[in-house]
């Protein structure tokens, strides 16, 4: 298992320090000792602040209490995984927390196998319930949008003729990247133009990349 240490920097004094890190941590993230020691941890950083079950971690590290938990984690090269971390104090003989140990595993494998469970009970039940063609694809897609925390997600269809394919359903996670995909949204294209066009015409999976 990768295993970090940090320093019991207080985070209104700019937070937790890394101290060290163990060969395993490289091999499962990427990130060389000299990358990350010395510097803030990042589950306390803004981007993975933001996270609820990352405010509930920051809340044990106030509350010097241990805190177990499986969050989504980015490798050095931005390849995303699922971790799970356990983080306990490490105390002196004073009782007082000098440190912090973070053990941390690659847990994608499990995680997907969950969410995939949940996706397809989710889903059926979409069928099940919604009788309307055009609000059961919605649905769909917002299952799938919630499940994987996709900004946009999209079903195209191709026409009677094989020569175009037709924007069918969406589902945006939030109103600012709705109102984006309202207006910029082209609703037809031929076959191998834009990137859904691309991506019909070659039958194979591709990655948009802004």
């Amino acid at each position: 298992d990768a295993v970090v240490i940090s320093d019991a920097t207080p985070l209104h004094e700019g937070g937790p320090k890394v101290v060290y890190v163990n060969k395993a941590f490289t091999r499962l993230t990427g990130f060389l000792p000299e990358d990350v020691i010395g510097k803030k941890s990042r589950l306390t950083t803004t981007n993975y602040a933001k996270r609820p079950e990352i405010q509930k971690l920051i809340d044990a590290y106030k509350q010097g209490k241990s805190y177990e938990l499986t969050t989504l984690n980015y490798k050095k090269n931005g390849e995303e995984f699922w971790a799970g971390i356990n983080l306990s104090p490490v105390h002196n003989d004073k009782g007082e927390i000098t440190h912090w140990l973070a053990i941390e595993k690659d847990v994608t494998a499990n995680v997907t196998e969950e969410l995939q469970e949940i996706l397809h009970n989710n889903i059926r039940k979409v069928f099940s319930d919604t009788p309307n063609l055009k609000n059961t694809l919605h649905e769909v897609l917002k299952q799938i949008g919630i499940c994987f925390e996709d900004q946009i997600v999209e079903i195209w269809l191709k026409g009677i003729k094989n020569k175009h394919i037709h924007h069918t359903a969406s589902y945006a996670s939030n109103d600012t990247t709705q109102a984006f995909f309202a207006t910029n949204c082209t609703m037809k294209l031929k076959t191998g133009l834009g990137f859904a066009g691309t991506v019909w015409e070659s039958g194979k999976t591709m990655t948009f990349q802004k």
